[in-house]
């Protein structure tokens, strides 16, 4: 669903953080739970500033690409480091060899800028590429969650971390250098239940747009922001994770739920703006700019949330 979400931001039009979701189910749970995770270990352990050169010479080199349980078992050979990082961020992936390295790049380079330190965990989701050993190179835990539900992979990416601070992120964005420290100011400051980010696609056309204005017609409130939620790890464990029941929409469901919580804790929904995050374009480089505008009733099946077939065609079944 970021896919989604990513081209909001050209349909918004004010700043209002605030949003009111009575019907909101705050109460959902997640499923599977008990389900085997393996989680294969970091090499280097937690990614501190330290980790950044080697990132950029790994980035430098050729890439070569051809249910869950809220305590997955860690290999003690590979287990991390015992320090707990200031944040968390939680990275599904499904064959994402092209990208993944870049954004835990990313992640590496804002948590340098800003003095702190992160960890990045990555749920592979039936990967049979290099993305495993492209991640774990540059110091990712790893998880496996081999289900077609990309919220049950969010929340595997989730539950893999140490941290009080969850951040989420797709595995084909990437964060701006004071990304970290944005998220850090607002998610430690009371007046926030926690929230997402403004998003830029790695490029814009007329058909982007365009998609962009099909897509506003089925999100209630658009002034929502996805693609990189943050918030205290009580958040997300209250809120239940992501709706493992849906196939899509899974984030913009998490977002509703959040603003809802908030606002019986009398908090609100946030948004980092400046320090945002840039997202790619690969659907629209797939399937063209102007193909969700030529299919609304595609659109239509995937913001239902219960379409497998759907989202299978858009989704899962898409090469890599």
């Amino acid at each position: 669903m970021a896919r989604f979400v990513n081209l909001l931001p050209v349909l918004r039009f004010d700043r209002c953080d605030v949003f009111v979701d009575e019907g909101a189910n705050l109460g959902g749970g997640l499923a599977g739970a008990g389900a085997g995770l393996e989680v294969h270990g970091c090499p280097r352990g937690m990614m501190a500033c330290s980790e950044r050169g080697r990132a950029a010479s790994y980035a430098r080199r050729p890439m070569h690409t051809n249910d869950i349980c809220a305590s997955p078992t860690i290999h003690p050979a590979n287990a991390m480091t015992p320090a707990v990082p200031d944040l968390s961020v939680a990275i599904p992936a499904h064959n994402e060899a092209k990208y993944i390295g870049r954004a835990i790049e990313s992640v590496l380079a804002s948590a340098q800028r800003s003095g702190h330190t992160a960890e990045v965990c990555v749920a592979l989701n039936r990967c049979t590429d290099a993305t495993q050993a492209i991640a774990e190179s540059l110091g990712a835990r790893c998880v496996d969650e081999p289900r077609k539900c990309i919220a049950a992979v969010r929340n595997a990416a989730v539950r893999a971390g140490r941290s009080p601070v969850v951040v989420t992120l797709d595995a084909d964005s990437w964060m701006r250098p004071g990304t970290v420290a944005a998220v850090l100011r607002k998610v430690h400051d009371p007046r926030w239940v926690g929230g997402g980010a403004w998003m830029t696609p790695e490029r814009w056309s007329l058909g982007i747009v365009a998609t962009g204005f099909v897509v506003a017609r089925h999100v209630p409130d658009f002034r929502i922001s996805a693609g990189m939620f943050w918030c205290q790890r009580e958040v997300f464990d209250t809120l239940g994770g992501f709706d493992e029941s849906l196939v899509s929409v899974e984030d913009l469901h998490f977002a509703y739920r959040m603003k809802a919580l908030g606002l019986q804790r009398g908090q609100r929904y946030g948004t980092v703006w400046r320090d945002g995050i840039i997202t790619s374009c690969r659907k629209f480089d797939t399937f063209g700019d102007w193909y969700l505008v030529r299919h609304p009733d595609l659109v239509r099946r995937i913001f239902e949330g219960h379409d497998q077939a759907a989202t299978n065609l858009y989704y899962y079944d898409v090469d890599r």
